[in-house]
């Protein structure tokens, strides 16, 4: 049954419109505010009550199944990392296969993170494992490094050992040239170290 109709006899023209409402006639509004008027006139007859009830009952069903399913998921679910809500209110965080939201976070009606908590929680644990690997393979490096630099030191030592030795062995070798020289030059006696100073004193006279 059509709830409007032009109006012809009404004041308002052919613009106007009729509305028929429960227990309240025909009642006449022009649009541009036909809805809002409509809308105004549901509100003031009986019709709302019933709609309200039947809205009431709608959420009061859903609110049921809701509680149902979380007490469900509360008995059956398996614990899994906590999500935000569940974490700053200290409860136990339990989800279902199937299910991206925990059976409080459902009771509550609101979204849960507690899927994106795990996958950041994992994302971070195989990172570490990463790094962890990483930091194993520098340490076998500088291992080997400081066994190459140990080694390298060790031949370092050698090698300073062994140049002090060939330089006091040098200065030996150049001590002895020139005390050969000086015994054959007649500057100092064969076979010996010192001279009396009378005897350097003829050997000066001597070669003059």
């Amino acid at each position: 049954m059509n709830t409007s109709e032009p109006s012809r006899d009404l004041p308002g023209g052919p613009d106007s419109y009729l509305i028929a409402l429960p227990d309240r006639g025909v009642v006449d509004s022009r649009p541009p505010c036909f809805l809002g008027c409509y809308m105004m006139l549901l509100l003031q007859a009986d019709v709302p009550a019933a709609i309200s009830s039947r809205v009431i009952k709608r959420s009061s069903a859903k609110t049921d199944q809701r509680k149902a399913l979380a007490a469900l998921i509360d008995s059956e679910g398996e614990i899994k990392m906590p999500c935000t809500g569940c974490f700053k209110r200290h409860l136990v965080c339990k989800t279902a296969p199937g299910s991206s939201r925990c059976g409080e976070c459902i009771r509550r009606g609101r979204s849960c993170d507690g899927v994106s908590v795990v996958s950041a929680l994992e994302k971070a644990l195989a990172e570490q494992k990463k790094r962890e690997a990483e930091i194993e393979d520098a340490e076998m490096e500088l291992e080997v490094l400081q066994t190459k630099l140990a080694t390298a030191l060790g031949r370092l030592s050698r090698l300073r050992k062994m140049r002090k030795a060939a330089k006091a062995r040098g200065e030996e070798l150049f001590a002895r040239g020139i005390r050969q020289l000086d015994e054959e030059d007649g500057v100092l006696p064969l076979g010996g170290d010192n001279l009396s100073l009378e005897a350097q004193e003829a050997n000066v006279v001597q070669d003059l």
